[in-house]
């Protein structure tokens, strides 16, 4: 299973409720929600979609089916690895 990280030279932002990642290499922002602000933190250390699921679940106690959430952040890891803001290794 992949694993994903924080990108060098990446930071993020939290403004309210609405995080924003800058990438100074690229010059690029990335907004994203509460949620995604939370990823980007346990991101700090390689993540796989099914640690970030657990930590999700201890954190928050989610009602989502644990395959759909783990679901769900596989696909917004893959969005964040698309935009360039984490790293993924095997």
């Amino acid at each position: 299973m992949a694993e994903y990280s924080r990108k060098a030279g990446c930071e993020a932002v939290r403004l309210d409720d609405e995080w924003m990642i800058v990438d100074t290499e690229r010059a690029t922002i990335t907004k994203v929600n509460h949620t995604g602000g939370m990823c980007w933190t346990l991101l700090s250390s390689p993540q796989t979609a099914a640690s970030l699921a657990e930590e999700f679940r201890l954190l928050y106690g989610t009602g989502t089916e644990p395959e759909t959430l783990e679901q769900e952040l596989h696909c917004f890891l893959s969005d964040l690895h698309g935009c360039g803001l984490v790293e993924r290794g095997y």
